[in-house]
C-alpha cells in the first residue's frame, strides 16, 4: 500500500509538471522558441529550438558581430550603387556617400537598414561574397550547425536558414561585446551622417521594464523573428522567437518565466577564496584572496557547475602591502568567460633580504627599476 500510494503521487507531480509546461507551450504563439542564460548559453526553455527556419533581420546580429571584430567605429566606408539599390528596408543610403562603420551599426540594428548592412559587408570584407564567408566561418566557430548565410541583411533565401538555438549563442556572443551592447539598447541616437535621428524599432525597449536590447525582423517567407536580451538583478537572460505573430508578447511572458527559474547565488563571499603564491625575497608566502563576492547560478533547480582559472603570477616580488591587487580570478562555463573578480594580497609580506640568492638580488632590483617606469 505504502508502494502503491508513493508511486501515485510521483505520478500526480509528473502530470503536474507536465501540464504546467504543455500550458506554456500551449500558449506560445512562436513556431520555435529558446531562452538561455547569456553569460553561460545554458537553456533555461526551448519550443523546436533546433528547426531550421528563416531568421528574417535578425540576420543582422552577426553581420554587427563580424564588423565589429574586424573594423574600427570610426572606419568609413562608401556607398557603392549596389548597396543604394538593395531590397527591402532602407535608410536610404544614396552612391557615393561616405558614411562611419558608427552610424551604420546603429542603421542597421536599431531601423533595419538593408543598405547599411550591404556597405557594411563590402567594406569589413571586401565583397558580399568575402563578408558572407566570414559570417558563416563564425557561426560553425560557435557551434551552430544547423545555420548558414547567403547574404548579411537576411532577405529570403533557401539557402539562408538557421534554428532558435543556433541564433541565441550568435546573440550571446554578441552580447559580451561591450560596444554592441551599447548600440541595441539605445532607444534614440543623433548620427553624424546628416544629422540623421533614429529612434529604435525594438518595442521591448519602452514596454518591458528589463529589456536593454536585441533585433527584430520580418519578411513573408520568414514570419515576425524577434531577439531580445534583458538583465534582471545581474542575470542577463537572451530569448529567440522564429515565426511567432505575437512575439512581443510572447517575450514578455517568456522572459518573466525564465528570470522566476534562474537564480544567482554567491559562491564565495570576499575572501573566501584563498590561494598562495611564491614570494621573491619575502619572508613569508603570499596569501592571495578575492575582494569580492564571487557568483554563481541555479538554473531550473540546477547547480551551475563553474570552472575557476587563477590569473596569477608565478611569484611575487616581496615586500608587498596587503590589499595589493596582483591578478584575477577568472570564472567560466565550458568555452565562455562568466566573469572575474580581483584577487588581492592578504597580508603585508616584509622583505628578507638575507636570504636572497645573487641572481634574486638582482631581479628584485630589476623589477623595481621597471616599476618606476
Amino acid at each position: 500500500m505504502k508502494r502503491s500510494f508513493v508511486e501515485f503521487i510521483s505520478l500526480c507531480f509528473v502530470i503536474i509538471i507536465f501540464f504546467c509546461f504543455d500550458v506554456q507551450t500551449s500558449a506560445l504563439s512562436a513556431e520555435s522558441a529558446v531562452v538561455i542564460e547569456a553569460s553561460t548559453g545554458i537553456i533555461v526553455f526551448e519550443h523546436n529550438a533546433d528547426r531550421i527556419l528563416p531568421e528574417a533581420s535578425t540576420t543582422k546580429i552577426m553581420t554587427a558581430l563580424i564588423a565589429l571584430e574586424n573594423s574600427s567605429m570610426d572606419h568609413t566606408f562608401t556607398v557603392s550603387q549596389a548597396a543604394e539599390n538593395v531590397e527591402g528596408s532602407q535608410i536610404g543610403l544614396l552612391a557615393g556617400d561616405k558614411v562611419k562603420l558608427s552610424d551604420l551599426l546603429y542603421m542597421l540594428m536599431l531601423r533595419s537598414g538593408n543598405d547599411a548592412a550591404h556597405v557594411i559587408a563590402e567594406g569589413v570584407g571586401g565583397n558580399i561574397e568575402t563578408f558572407v564567408e566570414m559570417m558563416n566561418r563564425k557561426a560553425v566557430s560557435l557551434g551552430c550547425r544547423s545555420t548558414h548565410f547567403k547574404n548579411p541583411h537576411g532577405l529570403p533565401d533557401d539557402e539562408h536558414f538557421t534554428t532558435a538555438s543556433d541564433l541565441a549563442a550568435i546573440a550571446a556572443e554578441a552580447y559580451r561585446n561591450e560596444v554592441f551592447r551599447n548600440i541595441v539598447s539605445s532607444h534614440r541616437v543623433k548620427l553624424d551622417y546628416m544629422n540623421l535621428v533614429l529612434e529604435n524599432s525594438n518595442k521591448l525597449l519602452d514596454s518591458y521594464e528589463y529589456a536593454n536590447g536585441m533585433k527584430t525582423g520580418f519578411t513573408k517567407a520568414a514570419g515576425r523573428c524577434l531577439v531580445s536580451s534583458a538583465e534582471k538583478d545581474g542575470i542577463s537572460l537572451i530569448c529567440v522567437t522564429l515565426n511567432d505573430p505575437d512575439d512581443w508578447n510572447d517575450h514578455v511572458s517568456l522572459l518573466d518565466d525564465c528570470f522566476s527559474r534562474v537564480e544567482k547565488t554567491v559562491l564565495y563571499d570576499a575572501g573566501e577564496y584563498k590561494t598562495t603564491v611564491p614570494s621573491l625575497g619575502g619572508e613569508t608566502d603570499v596569501d592571495v584572496i578575492n575582494t569580492q563576492p564571487v557568483y554563481g547560478l541555479i538554473i531550473n533547480g540546477e547547480t551551475v557547475d563553474f570552472d575557476f582559472t587563477e590569473n596569477l603570477p608565478v611569484s611575487i616580488f616581496a615586500p608587498i602591502d596587503a590589499g595589493s591587487t596582483v591578478g584575477q580570478l577568472v570564472v567560466k562555463y565550458g568555452n565562455n568567460r562568466v566573469g572575474a573578480v580581483p584577487m588581492a594580497v592578504c597580508r603585508t609580506v616584509s622583505l628578507n633580504s638575507e636570504e636572497l640568492s645573487f641572481f634574486e638580488r638582482f631581479l628584485l632590483k630589476l623589477s623595481h627599476l621597471w616599476l618606476k617606469y
